[in-house]
Order: C-alpha cells, then sequence, then structure tokens
C-alpha cells in the first residue's frame, strides 16, 4: 500500500491506506491519489467557510464599476473577501507601525540616544551620490 498516511475529514488519521474525505472513504489508487491531491493543492484554495460578513448596501453604480472590473471567472463575494483581507492585513501592519513608534518614543523618552534628522539626512545624501557615481562609473 506504500507509505500513504490515511487522513479523516481535516488531517485526522484513519485506517492506512484509506482517505476519509466529507464522509466519503477511498482506499487503494483512489485513496492515493486523494493523498497526493491533500498535499499538491494549491495555496489559493482556502478552508471551508463557516462564517459571514455582515452584507453590504451600496449604490448601484458603485456595484456595476466593481462587477466591470472583476476578473475572468471571479465572483463578486470573492472580490469582497479579497478586499476585506486586504484591508485587515494593512490596518495590521499599520498597528504595529504604531506601536513601534510609541514604544520608540518611548524609549527616547527614557534617554536613550537619538539621532538628529539632519544626520540621518545628510548620510541618505552621501550613500546617493556614490550611488550615482557608482551607476555612472559601471555604464562608461
Amino acid at each position: 500500500m506504500g507509505a500513504a498516511a490515511v487522513f479523516e475529514g481535516n488531517g485526522r488519521a484513519a485506517n492506512m491506506g484509506e482517505i476519509v474525505a466529507e464522509g466519503h472513504r477511498c482506499s487503494g489508487a483512489a485513496g492515493q491519489i486523494a493523498l497526493q491531491l491533500r498535499y499538491i493543492r494549491p495555496m489559493n484554495i482556502r478552508p471551508i467557510k463557516s462564517a459571514s460578513l455582515p452584507s453590504v448596501r451600496v449604490e448601484p453604480q458603485l456595484r456595476r464599476e466593481v462587477e466591470s472590473l472583476l476578473q475572468e471567472g471571479e465572483t463578486l463575494s470573492e472580490f469582497v473577501e479579497d478586499s476585506v483581507r486586504q484591508a485587515l492585513a494593512r490596518r495590521s501592519q499599520q498597528a504595529e507601525f504604531i506601536r513601534r513608534g510609541v514604544a520608540s518614543l518611548a524609549a527616547a523618552r527614557q534617554g536613550e540616544s537619538l539621532i538628529d534628522a539632519d544626520a540621518v539626512l545628510e548620510k541618505l545624501q552621501q550613500r546617493l551620490v556614490a550611488a550615482k557615481s557608482r551607476r555612472s562609473t559601471d555604464a562608461a
């Protein structure tokens, strides 16, 4: 039967050589294929969704604009979900940025050494000049 593991439902082991998916048992070649597919499935396939977001009322023009820009095979629900995921990631990054800034400010107020903004800008200017001179030398 080979070294195939057996999964029941979402990854729990059942009997060796057997796959249980959505209540259906597969064994033999079908079980092997199901097992392989479980490991090679595309990364963009997400788990079954069991929660929902509130519906959003919008102007008809906005809906028409969104629908006109959907990609081939993309549904409005997929577009909304993707938009929510992107907004969530953006807000998470913003919150982390603010957290680090507040921590840095607190550390500065407690006497940690600070770097003058003019010194930082001067150093960046020096790096830019050096990069431009390297670029012009490489082009010649």
